[in-house]
């Protein structure tokens, strides 16, 4: 209900009061068989696309609903033994062909979770309020999650004082499959800049 709504403050205060226990034994989803398909209620592919990756990265149980990775609107009644046809939406087959591969992530697994917070802007930095932001870490691994479920950008930092090691790191953007080269100490101090 609160991906549907869009509400960024009930969104994120949704997540960031819950437990790790607490998500771990949550099932997330954004379709099932009673519910109108994902494309439809959110209004678009890009919405719906983007409710997927809050509700499939967080620890937990991770339902998907029949076609959904297909992007279809059309929903299927139960009490039929085959549903019409309808066209692969490409750009979503796409997407959850990507997500798959960030999921198979074995911190995303094993990890710890923990709520991160967005650091006030400063500088030219804007749109905290449009993101949700957690990390998934191990001892070896850590990962940044963050996603901006509104229709504007984001350009935002979030403090990392976990980060280990000095000099530069490689961050990967794992959606994109970039790296970057970061120095270590200035993600523990001053933060990483994330721009969505």
């Amino acid at each position: 209900d609160h991906l549907v709504s869009g509400h960024m403050d009930n969104l994120r205060g949704y997540i960031c009061n819950r437990s790790e226990d607490f998500l771990r034994h949550s099932a997330h989803f954004v379709e099932n068989h009673d519910e109108p398909r994902a494309v439809e209620e959110f209004g678009g592919s890009m919405r719906a696309n983007a409710a997927a990756a809050i509700s499939f990265l967080l620890p937990g149980l991770r339902l998907a609903f029949h076609e959904q990775w297909e992007g279809s609107a059309r929903r299927l009644d139960v009490h039929l033994r085959r549903s019409a046809k309808f066209e692969t939406d490409a750009g979503t087959a796409r997407y959850y062909r990507k997500l798959n591969t960030v999921l198979a992530e074995n911190v995303l697994h094993s990890g710890k979770w923990s709520y991160v917070h967005a650091q006030h802007p400063t500088n030219g930095e804007h749109g905290g309020w449009r993101v949700v932001s957690w990390k998934m870490y191990t001892a070896e691994e850590r990962m940044l999650i963050v996603v901006n479920y509104t229709d504007g950008d984001a350009a935002v930092r979030f403090q990392l004082p976990d980060t280990p090691g000095n000099g530069n790191i490689t961050v990967k953007e794992f959606m994109s499959n970039k790296t970057y080269e970061r120095d270590a100490n200035e993600l523990r101090t001053r933060g990483l800049l994330v721009v969505l």
